[in-house]
Parts: structure tokens; C-alpha cells; sequence
């Protein structure tokens, strides 16, 4: 009796085995490159969020000519806060304050933890802030003229210049 001849049909244990070890190598250079994407945008988002700040404040310290101190709270739980001084009060008066957004992001001064922004003629302490984690290295520099502006140390930064 002639057994006939029946093609296969499945794959073999080799062609599995290929197919799983291509998706694990393709799932984990996709989750590599998705974690850097996280990593480049949280520090992309939160070095535009200081210097909006920083430009908002230096705005309001021109319209009403005055005189603004941002203390620096600089390391992994960094804040900026604006103290208004006044003339004739002892103490002064904290208007607005910026929190870190997110756990990774470094944030140092070149200062000695304090920026002024005085009103008059639009002015400012010469600094700069530099904001890293692990995708790279932000600076804000702010000129002694008031001129805020932003560079990224590890060439162009989705449309930030390369200092």
C-alpha cells in the first residue's frame, strides 16, 4: 500500500525559535528608543518651562519696575522662586514659584543660588542654568542686558541652537 504524500503544515521548531528572538530583539531596541525619547522630551519640556518663566518674570519685573531676586534650589529637587523686594518691608514677598516636573532632571547655576532681575532699564544677573539628565545637557543663559536665550551641548535640540 502507497502512503501518500501529505505537505507539511506548520513551521518548524528552527523557524519559531527565529521569528521569537527577531520580536525580542526589535521589542527591546524599540523600548531603548522609546525611554530615550521619554528621557530627551521631559528635558526638552522642562528647560522651555524655565525659560518661559524666567522671560515671564523679567517682562513683569520691566512693566512694573521692580526688582525681582529668583532663588535657585539647584539638584534633582530643584525650584525657582521670586522674591519681590520691597522697600519698606522686612521681609519680602514670594510672588511665583517653579517646581521640578520630573524626577531625572539635574538642574545647576553658574551664580551662587540667586538671579536678580532688576526692572529698570531690563536688566539681570549674567548666569547660567543647565538642565541634564541622561539624553543630554540644556543651558539657559541669561546675558547681564535681560537677553534669555536656550542651547543644547550635545549639537541641535529639536530647535534649540548648539552652543
Amino acid at each position: 500500500m502507497k502512503i501518500p504524500n501529505v505537505p507539511q503544515q506548520g513551521y518548524t521548531l528552527l523557524e519559531m525559535l527565529l521569528v521569537l528572538a527577531l520580536a525580542a530583539v526589535l521589542t527591546l531596541s524599540g523600548g531603548i528608543a522609546w525611554r530615550h525619547y521619554q528621557h530627551h522630551a521631559r528635558l526638552d519640556q522642562a528647560a522651555r518651562q524655565v525659560a518661559d518663566f524666567l522671560q515671564r518674570s523679567q517682562c513683569h519685573a520691566a512693566w512694573g519696575n521692580h526688582h525681582y531676586r529668583i532663588t535657585v534650589q539647584s539638584g534633582l529637587d530643584w525650584s525657582l522662586a521670586i522674591a519681590t523686594e520691597l522697600r519698606f518691608s522686612p521681609r519680602p514677598a514670594v510672588s511665583w514659584r517653579l517646581h521640578a516636573a520630573a524626577d531625572d532632571i539635574r538642574l545647576d547655576i553658574s551664580a551662587p543660588g540667586y538671579l536678580i532681575l532688576a526692572g529698570l532699564r531690563n536688566t539681570a544677573t549674567p548666569a547660567h542654568l543647565t538642565l541634564s539628565n541622561p539624553a543630554g545637557r540644556i543651558k539657559i543663559i541669561l546675558s547681564g542686558k535681560g537677553r534669555i536665550r536656550m542651547c543644547g551641548e550635545r549639537g541641535r535640540w529639536a530647535g534649540i541652537a548648539p552652543c
